[in-house]
């Protein structure tokens, strides 16, 4: 959090030039590919079993509330108030601030550094070569493949993050083109979004309750693609809707653009609803299911996959909407998701059954 302070404060200081923020910006992906295991790695440690689905549920409300609140709220008011520094300022002194609030977790930490190694691991964690790092990559990538849950979470996480960045790309153009309305407001249009988002974090606890954890993920997924296709073919649904409207009251009909931006914001809630039923469960089966002594490097390596795979479709996704549209990738992508899981969620659901009968028998 120290470093995250100062590499902050770099795009205060060397902001004018080009180089420099592409270096800020490497700095701190490389801080943040070593925090963000650290810190999810030290959840399970913090908690019970018993309240580990609770905790991620409570981990993702916080931070999502933050990105929401501070992506359409705060920043753009404090930008306007104060100018395009402060932001900056206010960050780094966050980053601070937490790096401090870390200091009551050392008591607890030098609890756990009593329990003895596992055997055949070296008490102190080193890397002495790009040999051991590679075989310590090799050796995490093995015990994911082992388990077919912890690699059916990590694929739906990696999935979910590349479709955030993915809609996070296209979500001007959507605003613009097929909205028709300005790109400033691109925003305040996805804020159903992200209220959907915070709202499932929220309910992801008892919905786990209803639903088996592992199949809740699969469930999401597959509706996801089903609403990221309904979302494409929002336009003639809405003319639908509208010529539906105008046949029953021609006085008071909607107009059609009023339609499709209410069809989109109904739909963008249901998303983010989606959305935060795939990442609760899907992070606690991964805290679950990887061992206190590889959990660190599972989620090192599902960050990895996670960085790796969202570069290939984001530098193709904008040339692909300006030369078939929008709304067609959109339609696409909808399909490409929901088929696949569709099948292999028939397939857990098949294998659920059979467990119960055989629990009942």
């Amino acid at each position: 959090n120290i470093l995250r302070a100062v590499a902050t404060l770099g795009f205060v200081f060397l902001g004018g030039s080009l180089p420099a923020i592409y270096a800020i910006l490497f700095v701190s992906s490389t801080i943040n590919q070593l925090f963000s295991p650290a810190e999810g790695a030290s959840i399970p440690m913090l908690v019970r079993r018993d309240q580990l689905m609770n905790a991620m549920s409570l981990f993702n409300v916080t931070f999502y509330s933050a990105v929401v609140l501070g992506f359409i709220l705060i920043a753009p008011a404090a930008i306007k108030a104060a100018g395009i520094d402060v932001p900056f300022y206010v960050t780094s002194a966050m980053y601070a601030g937490a790096a401090g609030l870390c200091a009551v977790l050392p008591s607890r930490v030098v609890r756990l550094r009593e329990v003895p190694a596992p055997a055949g691991v070296e008490p102190e964690w080193r890397i002495d070569s790009f040999g051991q790092f590679f075989h310590e990559v090799r050796e995490g990538l093995a015990y994911i493949l082992e388990n077919a849950e912890l690699t059916a979470a990590i694929i739906q996480l990696t999935l979910i993050s590349t479709l955030l960045l993915i809609m996070g790309e296209m979500a001007p153009g959507f605003t613009s083109r097929v909205l028709d309305l300005r790109a400033e407001d691109t925003a305040y249009i996805f804020l159903p979004l992200g209220a959907g988002v915070i709202a499932g974090l929220i309910a992801s606890g008892r919905m786990t309750a209803i639903v088996p954890k592992h199949l809740l993920p699969r469930i999401s997924v597959t509706a996801i693609g089903v609403l990221m296709f309904a979302v494409g073919i929002s336009p003639p649904l809405s003319r639908l809707g509208y010529r539906i409207s105008s046949t029953v009251d021609t006085d008071s009909h909607l107009q059609a653009a009023n339609w499709l931006l209410g069809l989109d914001l109904f739909l963008f809630l249901l998303l983010g609803i989606a959305f935060a039923f795939v990442l609760v469960p899907a992070q606690t089966l991964v805290q679950e299911l990887a061992g206190d002594e590889v959990r660190g490097r599972v989620l090192s390596i599902q960050l990895m996959i996670s960085s790796a795979f969202t570069i290939i479709p984001l530098l193709f996704v904008g040339g692909l909407a300006d030369a078939y549209g929008i709304t067609n990738v959109l339609m696409g992508m909808g399909l490409l998701i929901a088929l696949p899981f569709a099948y292999q969620l028939r397939k857990a659901l098949m294998a659920y059954q059979a467990s119960l009968t055989r629990r009942s028998a």
